[in-house]
């Protein structure tokens, strides 16, 4: 059997190939940081203002679906999340709706990040109280 264009999942080179094949996922996100584990990625921007936040992110995300298009990947926008992690007990920034290549989608008040759940104050408590549940 030979394979054109795969590698075969849970063979011991996939992980090593597909960080080969995504190592410049870093190189085009102007300025904004992007984290990936295996084929998840997270992209962080900053903003002075919440309008500077929506426009940086959409372009940082707009800049990323396009990098992974054109290396052939497939983005399923349904799943993907977007949390506004405030720190400032003062200032609150309200959820909003991102449209990005005619898909929409708006922030959560929570995150799933390698299997820990963050909420958009950066605390862990919905993480503590999901593990306290099923104990």
């Amino acid at each position: 059997m030979s394979l054109e264009y795969d590698c075969v999942q849970g063979s011991i080179l996939g992980p090593k190939l597909f960080s080969l094949y995504i190592k410049n996922v870093c190189n085009h996100v102007n300025g904004n940081f992007i984290t990936s584990y295996a084929d998840d990625s997270y992209v962080m921007v900053l903003g002075e203002s919440v309008g500077e936040l929506q426009e940086n992110l959409k372009n940082c995300l707009r800049e990323h679906l396009l990098f992974l298009k054109e290396q052939g990947m497939v983005t399923n926008l349904s799943k993907t999340e977007a949390v506004i992690f405030n720190t400032n007990k003062h200032h609150q920034i309200e959820d909003f709706t991102l449209a990005i290549d005619g898909e929409t989608f708006k922030t959560n008040n929570q995150m799933k990040i390698l299997g820990v759940t963050f909420d958009k104050k950066m605390t862990w408590t919905p993480h503590v109280d999901s593990v306290v549940k099923k104990s």
